[in-house]
């Protein structure tokens, strides 16, 4: 399963990060999702600058979970939402 979303809490380890996901339909309410990440997860950033690999609120996520697994990550990348030279 993927998850896509919007980084919107990091837990202080860094460990589990919380993720919202666009409201499925038009008007509806966003959806949060816990992520855990664990030392097998592969992470992989964009668009960050120095220093700037660690999972941070604000960036934007995509997150391959374990087979069989309802928020445990495989491999995530986070990604640095901004205006994109606009």
């Amino acid at each position: 399963m993927t998850l896509r979303g919007k980084v919107v809490g990091v837990s202080g380890d860094g460990a589990t990060v919380t993720l919202e996901q666009p409201p499925a339909v038009r008007g509806g309410n966003p959806r949060r999702v816990e992520v855990k990440l664990t030392g097998q997860t592969r992470i992989s950033y964009s668009n960050v600058g120095p220093n700037g690999a660690t999972p941070t609120a604000g960036y934007l996520a995509v997150v391959w979970l374990l087979d069989g697994s309802n928020n445990t990550a495989a491999r995530a990348t986070f990604t640095r939402s901004g205006d994109r030279g606009r």
